[in-house]
């Protein structure tokens, strides 16, 4: 069946660098936010949610890790 939205795409390859970019500014914005929210520089109403929001994804990206370590190793072991 014919998918539409194909990241391989000569339409997606235009906008590759764009891609690129947010991912950079996105990684960049956490490490900021994360920082701020370890060296208690942000105060008021959104301490509690920027601190949820940290926890929340370093949780979720070290779980993403985890489990490729997992698959990897069981692969592994399946193989040997």
């Amino acid at each position: 069946m014919y998918c539409q939205f194909d990241i391989f795409s000569a339409q997606m390859q235009d906008y590759a660098v764009l891609i690129v970019c947010l991912v950079v500014a996105a990684i960049v914005g956490f490490l900021v936010l994360s920082y701020f929210v370890s060296n208690n520089k942000i105060r008021g109403p959104l301490k509690m949610p920027a601190t949820v929001f940290v926890t929340a994804v370093s949780v979720l990206f070290f779980l993403g890790i985890a489990g490729v370590i997992l698959v990897v190793l069981r692969r592994a072991a399946k193989a040997a």
